[in-house]
Order: structure tokens, then sequence, then C-alpha cells
């Protein structure tokens, strides 16, 4: 088809080129989703949901509608384990009970990016 415009959306290679990044980034996080660590760095939950808030949810290429189906299923597994977690940490007993509560606040913070993000996805799908 050739293009229509000079954005990602309007020409076709230029659209198969981010669905290809796009591919391979959900290949990635669903890798570091998986990976644990120490007490002294964060895990590949929080990594992922990290990423999807500074990376993936203000990066509107062509329209929330063209994400690829594996990047919604990350995000909905990533949403998943976040609430996990945070349901985890609100039982945990923290000496450092003012860090206990920075990190139950950026936790909800991040859950409620990517359930407005999945919700957004759904309203226009």
């Amino acid at each position: 088809m050739g293009y229509s415009d000079l954005t990602l959306s309007g020409s076709d290679e230029a659209a198969e080129l981010a669905g290809s990044i796009e591919s391979c980034m959900v290949k990635i996080l669903e890798k570091e989703l998986k990976m644990t660590t120490n007490e002294y760095n964060t895990d590949g939950i929080i990594n992922v949901a990290m990423f999807f808030d500074e990376c993936i949810i203000p990066c509107k290429y062509w329209g929330i509608s063209a994400y690829d189906d594996g990047l919604i299923r990350l995000a909905e597994k990533t949403a998943k384990k976040l609430k996990k977690r945070i349901d985890d940490t609100v039982k945990d007993d923290w000496d450092d009970k003012a860090n206990k509560r920075m990190h139950l606040t950026a936790y909800r913070r991040l859950l409620r990016r990517l359930r407005k993000f999945l919700a957004d996805w759904d309203r226009l799908n």
C-alpha cells in the first residue's frame, strides 16, 4: 500500500517495524517478569511494571488499539503479580515502616497505571 503520511501508522513498513520491535520487547519482558533477586534490588515484577509505567504506557505510537496481544497479556500478567506483591507486602512485617509505606505507595501507583492501560485497551477494542 505504501504510505499515507509520515507517521508509524501511516506507513506499512514503519508499522511493521514497530510491530517487530514490540514482539521482541515482549519476549524480553516475559523473561524479566520471571526474574527474582535479593532484598537489595528490584525483581522482575517491579522492573516490568516500571518499564510499562515509564516506557510503554507513555508511548502513543499509533494508538493503543494497535498493540500486540502479547503486550496486553504481559500487562495483565504483570498486574496480577503486582497485586499479589501488594497483598503480600501489606501482610509482611517490615522493620522500617516508612520504607514499607513508600514501597506500597509506589506499587499501588504502578498497579493503577497498568489497570488504566488495560481498561483503555478494552474500551478501544
